[in-house]
């Protein structure tokens, strides 16, 4: 995308350069968590938080923004999240899978273009998120149905993914001339159509 760069984040300085923070998910929260705190990005992150600065948590990205994650069933792992929204995380003994449109509610700030989007998006994971204490955290607003995302200042954070992969969420966070995934596709297609004999490829997965 014309004047986005995009970095993994392995160092605390890259997280305090960044405009926008994403959380991806994680197969193992807790034991993330435990990398996060070795390489000081724990810290970082909080301070990304502090400075209202736009973070976008997803699915285990969520998780571990929480105050705690609890695991009867012995799925993950328990450990202390990062203390940094007021939700408790349960893993459950099934994993819970959908894939359907999800319709996200009021957002504000940096996230209010998204507001009203329906978005083809899906679920998978094992853990079932809830306010610690909804009274007590006022700003913290669902802007998803069946406890599945919130928003909390600047910080978005949902159980949905695919959300970059929709081109009307490109469009309304990134402006309409924004390439979606679909553009990409169509670029790469086009690419080889350009530089590849007609049969090639098919060729060579003949081979395999």
């Amino acid at each position: 995308m014309p004047g986005v760069s995009l970095t993994w984040a392995r160092q605390p300085q890259s997280i305090a350069s960044a405009d926008l923070l994403i959380l991806p998910g994680s197969k193992h929260v807790a034991q993330d968590l435990a990398w996060l705190r070795e390489q000081g990005l724990d810290a970082a992150i909080a301070r990304h938080v502090r400075a209202d600065k736009p973070m976008l948590a997803i699915c285990g990205g969520l998780q571990l923004l929480g105050s705690e994650l609890l695991d009867p069933y012995g799925v993950e792992g328990e450990a202390q999240g990062l203390g940094l929204l007021p939700l408790l995380t349960v893993f459950g003994r099934r994993k819970r899978t959908r894939h359907g449109t999800y319709s996200l509610g009021a957002l504000t700030g940096y996230w209010a273009p998204l507001a009203g989007l329906n978005v083809e998006a899906y679920e998978i994971r094992h853990g079932e998120t809830q306010p610690t204490d909804p009274i007590a955290y006022p700003e913290l607003k669902p802007v998803l149905p069946g406890a599945c995302g919130w928003q909390h200042g600047q910080t978005l954070a949902i159980y949905m993914h695919g959300l970059f992969e929709s081109p009307a969420v490109m469009h309304a966070l990134f402006g309409q001339s924004t390439p979606t995934l679909e553009d990409t596709f169509e670029g790469l297609a086009d690419f080889i159509d350009g530089h590849f004999a007609a049969g090639v490829l098919m060729g060579l997965a003949d081979r395999g």
